[in-house]
C-alpha cells in the first residue's frame, strides 16, 4: 500500500511530475475566502494585517481540511520609502493614498479596499508616461537586500498543511497594468512601442534576479510566474507572445537552474 502523503508532500510530488498518493484538493482561495472567515473587514486584513493574510490562509486550511497552497515574495524593500495615508473611510471601504520616494522622483497612487472584497488600485492617467516608466523602474529594489522575515513565517505556519511558492515574477505587462490598468496599457503599447519595450526589456532582467534571490534566500516550493491580466480577453495572442513570452522562458530558465518547478498562472 503507497504512503500516505502529507499535503505539503502531495503538492510537490505533482510539481516535480511525481505520481501523489491522491489527486491533491487545492481550489484556489488565496485571496477572498481566508478574509471572508476572519468576520473583519477585508482592509484589516489586506492593508492592517491583523492578521495577515498568511496567517489567515492557513486558517482557513485547517477549516476546509484542503491542502493548502500559498504564495508568499520576499519581504517589501526599505527603498525606496513609501508614505501612507488614510484618507477616507466608511464603513463600505477605506482609501489609501501611497507616495513613493523614488530616485525618479515621487510617484502617487491611491488604493480602495472594500470591506468585502480584494482592495483594487485607483489609477491616475495624469502622470506622462516617460516620467512613470523612469519612477516604475526606480521602484525595482535590490532583491537580493530583501528579507526572508514574511515567507518564513508563513511556511513554519503552514508546516506539512501545504505548500509555500514564491511571487516574484508577473508578467511585463501585468506589471506595468500596476500603473495604468488594463485597458490603458493596450493604447500605451500602440502609442509608445520603444519606449515600453525597453522599460519591458529592464524589468525582465530585474526580475530574473528577483528570481534567482528568491530561489537562493527562500527556497520556495514552487515560483508562480505570469500574470492574471493575460487571462483578460483584452490581451490577445499576438501581443502575449511578443511581451510576455520571452519573458516567462527566461524567469522559468533561472527557476529551473536552481532546481525549482514553476507555476504559470494565465
Amino acid at each position: 500500500m503507497a504512503k500516505t502523503m502529507t499535503s505539503r508532500e502531495r503538492i510537490r510530488a505533482v510539481y516535480r511530475w511525481e505520481e501523489p498518493d491522491t489527486v491533491p484538493v487545492s481550489p484556489d482561495m488565496l485571496i477572498m475566502c481566508p478574509a471572508k472567515l476572519t468576520g473583519k473587514p477585508f482592509w484589516e486584513v489586506y492593508y492592517y494585517q491583523d492578521p495577515p493574510l498568511w496567517r489567515a490562509y492557513v486558517d482557513m486550511v485547517r477549516y476546509y481540511g484542503i491542502d493548502g497552497l500559498f504564495y508568499c515574495s520576499l519581504d517589501a524593500p526599505a527603498r525606496p520609502e513609501i508614505a501612507r495615508e488614510v484618507t477616507a473611510r466608511s464603513a463600505a471601504g477605506l482609501t489609501v493614498k501611497s507616495t513613493a520616494h523614488t530616485t525618479a522622483g515621487p510617484l502617487t497612487w491611491s488604493t480602495y479596499y472594500p470591506s468585502d472584497s480584494p482592495a483594487e488600485r485607483i489609477y491616475s492617467q495624469d502622470e506622462d508616461v516617460e516620467s512613470l516608466i523612469e519612477k516604475a523602474l526606480a521602484l525595482l529594489s535590490d532583491p537580493w537586500q530583501r528579507g526572508t522575515t514574511t515567507f518564513q513565517r508563513a511556511r513554519e505556519a503552514m508546516g506539512d498543511l501545504g505548500a509555500v511558492g514564491s511571487i516574484e515574477a508577473t508578467d511585463p505587462l501585468g506589471w506595468w497594468a500596476a500603473f495604468r490598468g488594463v485597458q490603458q496599457t493596450i493604447y500605451d503599447l500602440a502609442d509608445y512601442p520603444e519606449k515600453l519595450g525597453a522599460a519591458f526589456a529592464a524589468y525582465t532582467c530585474w526580475a530574473e534576479e528577483c528570481v534567482a534571490a528568491t530561489c537562493e534566500k527562500l527556497q520556495p516550493d514552487e515560483v508562480r510566474v505570469g500574470g492574471p491580466v493575460s487571462s483578460l480577453s483584452c490581451i490577445s495572442p499576438a501581443i502575449y507572445n511578443e511581451y510576455n513570452i520571452p519573458h516567462i522562458k527566461r524567469v522559468t530558465a533561472v527557476a529551473r537552474s536552481y532546481g525549482v518547478p514553476t507555476n504559470l498562472h494565465l
